[in-house]
């Protein structure tokens, strides 16, 4: 019996099928000689670096794929170019951002692979690359959040904590006097009880930015509960550590909340520990501070723990 015929088709050749595929990739893809030029750019790769393939094709490709360090700057392009020169892979590494032609700056990550010659030797790379800015920045901002109050931007209280455990248990802590503040928001409770949560709230973000504005980039800042902060004055002589608690004590007492018509002043009680170096627990540094805040809180003016 005779075979049946199959069914006309009208097949894609190859090389539209490799154009179909290659277009309707959501990242980008482009190819290129190791002599800087453009040889072929997916859509992708055409809305993400802001130019037509066509023109593209007709500029030096460093003037096209603008890679640079997120944070030291440096161009990517020589040494990836160098790496596809040698046959190898090249990655963009975590750290890659793109300058598009309008100037805008992505984060991206992808990988090139050289193509070789008849020869062996590699003569073209390919390019694959996709735009992770939003996805980083969702990085970033969960890990922040994992260490930092939302609302007044201070470190969270595990956080505060832990870096607090890692300087009295490092080497330093013999070698640099350090300083524990804890800091007793004492109006919190009147303002949020005739206010609303609202002002209470307000009161505490602009207590944590008046802090943040009178202390050093080493010192660290932490909501250690509702109305509660912790600081830490880090390598501080005990006498600078006491001038700077009464300072900002001064400028706490000062401070009103106004809210309407009416402004609260932001009582406050202050707990002062100097650290010594023979204390080597979290709890006991963390108790000193609060009883030393609760002998403030009932005396007024600050108060300091006598080790």
């Amino acid at each position: 019996m005779a075979s049946k015929s199959r069914p006309d088709t009208d097949p894609i050749a190859p090389a539209s099928a490799a154009e179909v595929t290659l277009n309707a990739l959501p990242g980008a893809v482009m190819r290129f000689g190791l002599d800087g030029r453009i040889s072929l750019l997916n859509p992708a790769a055409e809305r993400m670096l802001g130019i037509g393939e066509n023109d593209a094709l007709a500029r030096p490709l460093a003037d096209i794929l603008q890679l640079v360090g997120h944070k030291d700057r440096l161009p990517l392009l020589p040494p990836l170019l160098h790496d596809l020169s040698q046959g190898n892979l090249a990655s963009l590494g975590d750290q890659a951002c793109l300058i598009t032609q309008e100037g805008l700056e992505l984060e991206v990550e992808g990988q090139a692979a050289p193509i070789f010659a008849a020869d062996g030797r590699a003569s073209e790379g390919v390019l694959l690359m996709r735009d992770v800015t939003e996805a980083r920045e969702q990085q970033r901002k969960q890990a922040w959040l994992a260490e930092h109050d939302a609302l007044t931007g201070a470190m969270n209280r595990q956080a505060f904590e832990d870096r607090l455990a890692r300087v009295i248990n490092s080497k330093r802590a013999s070698e640099y006097p350090m300083t524990l503040l804890v800091i007793g928001l004492d109006s919190y409770d009147a303002v949020r009880s005739r206010e609303g949560q609202s002002a209470g709230n307000e009161l505490l973000i602009q207590i944590v930015r008046l802090l943040q504005t009178r202390l050093r980039d080493t010192d660290s800042i932490g909501r250690l509960d509702e109305a509660q902060l912790g600081i830490t004055l880090a390598a501080c002589p005990d006498d600078v550590a006491e001038r700077i608690a009464r300072t900002l004590y001064d400028s706490l007492s000062q401070h009103k909340l106004h809210w309407g018509k009416v402004g609260y002043p932001a009582d406050i009680s202050m707990g002062v520990v100097h650290i010594p170096p023979n204390w080597e627990t979290l709890d006991r540094v963390m108790d000193a501070g609060q009883a030393a805040c609760a002998q403030s809180h009932a005396g007024r003016g600050i108060a300091i723990h006598a080790n």
